[in-house]
């Protein structure tokens, strides 16, 4: 159960500071204020769990949540959300024993459901909310204004999720694996409709259950250690690979089917397909353009041949600032008292988007300083741009502000492979022998060196100015910092 009461009220020009009681202060109701407001919300939860483990061989567990949420209606408010998984180390089984190299073989599954109430609260109420106030016989009343369109039927939105995978060990451990492919299919999605009510209505809607997304992929972790009489080490290295797509959602019609986002990753956006730069009048002649093109802009793909260029011809490119490869390699090594662990990591199908003119101001007035010079271009902006001496070779846009709305429209141009590998962190430490710890009265001492975002081994905005894992174009990037510590156990 929450509770939450406020209550508020102050005057000014109090004659002393003596006196500090509110009724003191000064009795002209312009300097008076006052004001309150209240909140209250609970919710109740269940949970249980059964597990089952036969000679450490054949493991179950079975998991539950009955879990009810003031934000739907009664009928609708509560949701139960099961899980079941199953493990069969099969290496224990009698006719695995002569596979001496294998010291463990797991196989196990899943599936779970689980549910989300992450709506605001009471869209299942017809609600009002005060509004502006009128004179009604010469005093202020206030007015009350219906807040949206109630949706009775709004409950638990849930996502199903299955799981496959493995994990084993073979010879004493120096080689260790692990496996899982995974599949969740969110339905009842909250969202608001878009389709069946144009905007010109001024209604607010609901949130309705009626949105369907699925994500699958993989995951994959190898390690690999040994001794060899001082020395040990140990590598390991992980990636996973995750694709996800819209299965409905109450979609506007397209001009053109390859537009819309149905059947597309949640968050895939449309642009004009940039495919060069208008060096001479001739290619005026040659490509069909935006009104008011000119010499020196960007070339966009004329996508369905109609011979015009429009928003008919932008397309939905698949990619986004969400990367579907992410991937990881760790490097640990220990001789004699001396230590030391390297950390690379690294992102691919990823896509950042430089300026967007639908995005916010900071973004379009950035897209101005890239374009039109009203600021330091970046070197490869500058060098590549078009200009009366460089036609034929222009990479870039001309920077000149005579054309805004051609070149600052969404397209591909902006839009940058944002892959990377990334020396993330490198630490070397020596812990000194117990010995010399006793003798000086503590358990344990330890001296380190470590740096942190040391180099990008390779980044395909490398030339560009901008840190591949941000899209935020004031962002300061990732800074490379040094420490030296001491770490002592007394």
């Amino acid at each position: 159960e929450y509770s939450y009461d406020y209550l508020y009220a102050a005057r000014t020009d109090f004659p002393s500071s003596v006196l500090p009681e509110l009724f003191a202060g000064s009795s002209d109701k312009n300097k008076q204020s006052n004001n309150g407001t209240a909140e209250k919300t609970s919710r109740q939860n269940y949970f249980g769990r059964i597990t089952y483990d036969y000679a450490q061989k054949y493991m179950a567990q079975f998991i539950m949540r009955y879990d009810g949420s003031p934000n739907f209606p009664t009928r609708k408010r509560w949701g139960f959300f099961p899980g079941i998984s199953v493990g069969w180390r099969i290496s224990e089984e009698a006719f695995m024993e002569n596979l001496t190299f294998l010291d463990n073989l797991k196989i196990r599954a899943s599936y779970g459901k689980m549910g989300n109430d992450d709506v605001p609260a009471y869209q299942y109420l017809t609600s009002y909310k005060y509004d502006n106030n009128y004179v009604i016989g010469g005093n202020d009343v206030i007015g009350l204004v219906q807040s949206g369109v109630p949706n009775p039927h709004i409950t638990w939105e849930s996502a199903k999720s299955t799981n496959l995978g493995f994990e084993s060990t073979l010879w004493q451990g120096a080689l260790a694996i692990e496996f899982d492919y995974f599949k969740t299919k969110r339905s009842n999605i909250l969202t608001k409709r878009t389709a069946v009510i144009p905007g010109y209505t001024g209604l607010v809607l609901p949130d309705e259950n009626i949105g369907i997304v699925e994500n699958k992929g993989f995951e994959l972790q190898v390690s690999h250690r040994r001794t060899l009489n001082k020395l040990r080490y140990s590598i390991s290295g992980n990636i996973s690979y995750a694709k996800n797509k819209v299965i409905f959602a109450d979609e506007a019609p397209a001009a053109e089917d390859y537009q819309l986002a149905t059947g597309r990753p949640i968050g895939s956006a449309l642009y004009y397909d940039a495919i060069g730069i208008y060096g001479d009048d001739a290619d005026l002649v040659k490509y069909p353009g935006l009104p008011g093109v000119r010499t020196g802009d960007i070339i966009y793909r004329d996508v369905n041949g109609d011979g015009t260029l429009n928003s008919r011809d932008k397309i939905r490119v698949d990619q986004t600032a969400t990367p579907e490869i992410v991937y990881g390699l760790n490097f640990a090594l220990e001789y004699g008292n001396f230590d030391c662990s390297i950390l690379f990591q690294g992102q691919e199908n990823a896509k950042t988007y430089l300026a967007n003119s639908d995005l916010d101001g900071d973004q379009r007035n950035y897209l101005s300083i890239m374009n039109y010079g009203l600021g330091n271009f970046t070197e490869w902006r500058a060098d590549g741009r078009w200009s009366q001496d460089n036609k034929a070779g222009a990479t870039q846009p001309r920077g000149e502000n005579t054309n805004g709305n051609n070149n600052t429209e969404p397209s591909t141009h902006w839009l940058m492979d944002a892959g990377f590998l990334r020396l993330k962190n490198v630490e070397i430490g020596y812990t000194i022998s117990p010995k010399i710890c006793k003798r000086i009265g503590i358990d344990n001492m330890r001296a380190y060196v470590s740096g942190n975002n040391l180099l990008l081994v390779y980044d395909h905005m490398k030339d560009l100015g901008f840190d591949p894992e941000t899209s935020d174009f004031w962002y300061y990037p990732p800074q490379r910092t040094f420490n030296l510590g001491i770490n002592l156990t007394f």
